[in-house]
């Protein structure tokens, strides 16, 4: 069985993840065989079994230790002064009217028993369930206003977790009851401008594209951390690509992003993160997939330093890629979706070229 199985001359999509000798590995070498020859001979339901079992605990595994990495990253780059973590889930109300929007909750600054098992569906990580659980607050909340636009639910289409130095957030975001103003945090911080390049919605509220000179004056320092929920539809489209080359590799299925004020503390924070220990986790950075954009800018402009490491936290490894910008750029980069450097510019291009050449080889 080893040669039906043997190493093709194109990567394997998750060879970060699992090693070769692991059914997950093997059962993507097989689906890509199948998919670039078109020869089914079959697949043994062991395999798919083991692939199955071995996949439910990677993502356990990663579920239960990213809100400790997460920490550590916040701890390093916002120091140990009380903070505030924010859930950010972006997606569309549904009813009458569909419209893309984005929702945020406040954990408040002692949000880690809300990471406890307790209360949690064995089968939901902890991510789907602090973004459900932002969903059903909101919902609740606002029912009559959502009642009388005809909205019936909230479809979810992703999800972060931000962390700010709670003396940070100050007003205008802050409000006088010492609540936070999603209407005015939310457009600071994340990618939430979807209805015309000038306005989106956070909630049912409209709100607009904050001016790069405003952003710069109330943004605050942040770090944010998500866990890839579409991994299972991200390796369908890998899996279909002509040619898998070593940039499709997928080491992103837990991302981190810290944004500073400034390029020089960027480069401070990526030199200890270098040196291989952040808080009790231990780094080995993966040379070959680690990028400088700052030292050599994508041609849309786009900059940021993305280390891909393998993480070690609490006795477990896993790849995460974790991102560092500043303020500035991050505008750019996230935030004004008119900029040739947004990331929504770049995946126009790239879906107007694989419409055009892209099919099952």
């Amino acid at each position: 069985m080893g040669n039906r199985y043997a190493r093709a001359s194109e990567p394997n999509l998750m060879m970060y993840n699992f090693p070769s000798s692991s059914a997950v590995y093997r059962f993507l070498e097989l689906a890509r065989t199948v998919i670039k020859h078109g020869k089914f001979q079959g697949v043994e339901n062991r395999l798919v079994s083991q692939a199955k079992d071995e996949f439910n605990e990677f993502r356990a595994g990663l579920d239960a230790t990213t809100p400790h990495f997460a920490h550590e990253i916040a701890d390093m780059t916002l120091g140990s002064d009380p903070r505030r973590k924010i859930v950010v889930v972006q997606g569309q109300f549904e009813g009458d009217y569909p419209l893309k929007s984005t929702i945020g909750l406040d954990l408040g600054t002692q949000p880690y028993r809300m990471y406890k098992r307790e209360g949690r569906p064995r089968n939901q990580t902890i991510d789907d369930y602090l973004t459900r659980e932002a969903v059903k607050a909101y919902l609740r909340e606002h029912a009559a206003a959502l009642r009388g636009r005809g909205i019936e639910g909230y479809r979810v289409k992703h999800s972060a977790f931000f962390s700010f130095r709670d003396a940070d957030l100050r007003s205008p975001i802050r409000n006088p009851d010492g609540s936070i103003n999603m209407e005015r945090l939310i457009p600071l911080v994340a990618d939430s401008i979807l209805v015309n390049g000038q306005t989106g919605y956070v909630g049912i509220n409209q709100v607009s594209l904050p001016e790069q000179s405003v952003y710069e004056e109330h943004v605050p320092p942040l770090t944010s951390n998500r866990i890839k929920s579409s991994l299972g539809r991200k390796l369908i489209k890998q899996l279909l690509l002509p040619e898998i080359k070593p940039e499709d590799v997928i080491t992103d299925t837990g991302a981190h992003r810290i944004v500073v004020a400034s390029i020089d503390v960027v480069r401070d924070l990526e030199k200890r993160i270098r040196d291989g220990v952040v808080g009790k986790s231990a780094v080995e950075i993966i040379p070959e997939k680690t990028k400088d954009y700052y030292r050599n800018p994508k041609e849309n402009e786009y900059c940021a330093v993305k280390l891909v490491a393998y993480v070690t936290t609490r006795g477990k490894t896993f790849v995460r890629e974790i991102q560092l910008v500043d303020i500035a750029q991050h505008y750019r980069n996230e935030i004004n979706p008119n900029d040739l450097a947004h990331h929504r510019q770049q995946e126009k291009k790239e879906e107007s070229s694989e419409g055009q050449i892209r099919q099952i080889p």
